[in-house]
């Protein structure tokens, strides 16, 4: 058992060391994936060998307790070195990494010196108790490290935040339609699986670019299709599909939550935009004003529906869900005008006392007996937008509906006059009333002065302004390719131009190129940027995407200095893999340098005429990633006989700010055969007086040359 001990640990603190640009076949990567299967077994056998060395019962029966602390030195080794060589395969939060890692070094270490001092252990009772601590605090302090590595930092406290966090609330008037509105469903919903640390199906969803990109599966949206994509593909499948987003177990989405996602989607996912700036009419009006109160935690004064009611009343044209897992209260909501009746309300009878969202936007309630509403003592939101009705019999319907908190009246017939009811109902907090039979401004102060409690929503006034188009959606299956690559532009808003340039300058209305709906074939290395143009519309801001044409591929490349250890990417071969990493610093795609320059040295064995080299880089202020302070490139036919072909200074920032974008740094020279090339990038020695961290060292960081 020994040998198998020193055999396992002396390749494991071989790869620690030196492993860093270790090269993993296929089936060595599966056994890296054998990781999460065996990692258990080590934390159990270890402590049984601890119990059993310490229990004066049992200390005694030596060769049991050679073969606990034996098999289980060995299990921890191997599973240590597994989780080493799926460390190789990426996607992991460097910040997390090296604690798991060493920690399972040092664990199977001690676990292998306990075996073999076993004697001595147990003749001692000082160390063998000291022992016993410390390898129990390994064994949770790596156990640790990984749950967070995998499942995030608040992993283990997420129960209690749920329980004493509420979303919250915010202005319509202000409120931005992903920071206020969509992002906090992705942070309680999507993230704890999509983030930095665990990037599960390569997609980490914390950031706008983030979003943008997508994971192994694709981009995450797209406008023009009939189901908008990949996301709401995801959200849409049943809960029963292993494919369902979220995935059971999980918290799922609450229908006003899947509402948001979609409507915004539709939009074109814009990131900048403001609720206020929709049409008055938009649904996202209605949701924003919902979606706050539904999606906290409330303590609720009745019990849980049957669930065989649930069930039964679950059909195509009727939705019922709790508002939120684990709690009573339902939310139900109406499809299919054309099959709606009366009846189908009458049948929520058994759960009239669990709901407390009604949602019949749309239903044709016209002429139809509405007092059925009446039979809801909870509810809280009602969603009567659309349906047709007037003001004959509202007032019978809802005036016992003493909980309603929000009521939208917009888009039917009801007048001011039919509203004297609401002074009995002193917890209403808001009624929308735009394109109503309210139309007057008069009319509406006058409501707000007659219910001072009530808030009435008109909805957006159109002075005239013109709203801002999105930006069109690049989309390309590569960014990096060797004879040349098709792009395709989109945008949803039917009618807009699409123009572009493959100059880096900005798209104009006149001289950019035109999208004419063919995609756009690029045969060498350029930056296209493209804007949309409608008139009577805000041109659109620039969205961009870098594409790299492979001239030569050197056939080795050493680095001179190593990469900070920290971001390492796979060393010199990542330099050359032909994937561009994303703006995520922490994703193994990138190399970085900090203390020495990046020199790169790169062979070719047959000559090669060379006279163009793009880096492509990252640019990220806050953090320290900066421009490099000057960019050498050398070359010549004998190793130690090399002459500069060319040198630049990239343009410095001159202040914070800005979002963290990818950058390129293009050396142009004349042609001339070569067989060998170095390149050097010097990071900035001193960080300037105007940065937070003045008179530091920058980074450079690199993903592909």
């Amino acid at each position: 058992m020994n040998k198998v001990c020193i055999a396992v640990n002396s390749l494991l603190l071989f790869l620690a060391f030196f492993g860093h640009n270790m090269y993993t076949p296929v089936w060595i990567e599966m056994l890296g994936r054998a990781h999460p299967l065996v990692l258990h077994v080590p934390i159990v056998l270890l402590l049984i060998a601890v119990i059993w060395e310490n229990w004066p019962a049992v200390r005694g029966l030596h060769k049991i307790g050679d073969f606990w602390l034996g098999i289980g030195a060995c299990a921890t080794g191997l599973t240590a070195l597994t989780g080493l060589i799926l460390s190789k395969e990426g996607g992991y939060d460097d910040s997390w990494l090296p604690g798991h890692q060493w920690g399972g070094v040092f664990t199977a270490l001690f676990s292998w010196g306990w075996y073999a001092f076993r004697d001595f252990f147990r003749t001692h009772k000082r160390p063998r108790q000291l022992s016993a601590l410390v390898l129990a605090i390994g064994l949770l302090w790596t156990s640790h490290q990984g749950a967070t590595l995998t499942h995030g930092a608040d992993f283990l406290t997420a129960p209690l935040m749920k329980k004493t966090t509420e979303t919250p609330l915010f202005d319509p008037a202000t409120a931005q339609l992903y920071e206020d509105m969509v992002r906090p469903i992705l942070v309680a919903k999507c993230n704890g699986c999509h983030n930095a640390a665990k990037r599960k199906g390569e997609l980490s969803m914390e950031t706008p670019d983030m979003l943008r990109k997508g994971g192994e599966s694709g981009i995450l949206w797209d406008t023009t299709a009939p189901d908008l994509g990949l996301m709401m593909q995801r959200i849409h499948l049943s809960e029963n599909d292993k494919k369902h987003m979220p995935p059971a177990g999980k918290p799922p989405l609450t229908p006003t939550e899947i509402q948001i996602i979609e409507h915004w989607i539709r939009l074109g996912a814009p990131f900048e935009q403001k609720l206020a700036a929709l049409p008055s009419d938009h649904p996202l009006h209605i949701l924003a004003s919902n979606w706050g109160a539904s999606t906290a935690t409330k303590a609720w004064n009745f019990s849980f529906a049957d669930a065989e009611d649930i069930s039964r009343l679950n059909n195509a044209t009727r939705s019922v869900r709790p508002v939120n897992a684990g709690e009573p209260a339902l939310t139900v909501s109406f499809f299919g005008i054309s099959t709606f009746n009366p009846e189908q309300i009458r049948e929520l009878s058994p759960i009239r006392q669990q709901v407390v969202e009604l949602n019949l936007n749309r239903m044709p309630l016209a002429g139809m007996d509405i007092s059925l509403l009446a039979q809801f003592p909870n509810l809280q939101e009602l969603n009567l937008a659309a349906t047709g009705i007037k003001g004959d019999g509202l007032e019978a319907a809802l005036k016992p509906l003493g909980s309603l908190r929000r009521l939208s009246l917009a888009e039917t017939a009801v007048k001011s006059t039919d509203l004297a009811f609401l002074a009995a109902m002193p917890n209403l907090q808001q009624v929308f009333l735009w394109n109503s039979g309210v139309r007057d401004s008069t009319e509406i102060q006058a409501l707000r002065t007659q219910f001072p409690h009530i808030q009435f929503e008109s909805g957006f006034q159109d002075n005239g302004t013109p709203v801002q188009l999105n930006a069109p959606i690049i989309e390309a299956s590569q960014d990096v390719f060797v004879a040349s690559t098709r792009v395709h532009l989109k945008n949803f808003i039917k009618g807009a131009q699409l123009r572009y340039t493959i100059d880096g300058s900005k798209p104009d209305s006149l001289h950019a190129l035109l999208f004419t709906g063919d995609s756009i074939t690029l045969d060498k290395s350029c930056l296209l940027r493209a804007r949309s143009f409608l008139p009577g519309w805000v041109s659109s801001e620039v969205t961009e995407r870098q594409f790299y044409k492979v001239g030569a591929l050197p056939d080795s490349v050493w680095l001179v200095h190593s990469p900070n250890p920290q971001y390492r990417g796979k060393g010199a071969p990542t330099l050359f893999d032909q994937k561009v990493g994303d703006t995520d610093f922490r994703t193994p795609q990138w190399v970085a340098f900090r203390e020495n320059p990046a020199e790169i040295w790169l062979y070719f064995a047959a000559l090669r005429k060379i006279n163009e080299v793009t880096l492509s880089g990252l640019l990220d202020i806050g953090s320290y990633i900066m421009p490099p302070s000057d960019v050498e490139i050398w070359g010549g036919m004998e190793k130690n006989k090399l002459i500069l072909l060319q040198k630049i200074k990239p343009e410095q920032p001159r202040a914070l700010g800005g979002a963290t974008k990818k950058t390129a740094y293009l050396l142009r020279f004349p042609a001339r055969p070569l067989h060998y090339v170095k390149i050097i990038a010097r990071p900035l020695s001193r960080l300037p007086n105007w940065h937070p961290g003045k008179g530091d060292r920058g980074w450079v960081f690199l993903d592909e040359i």
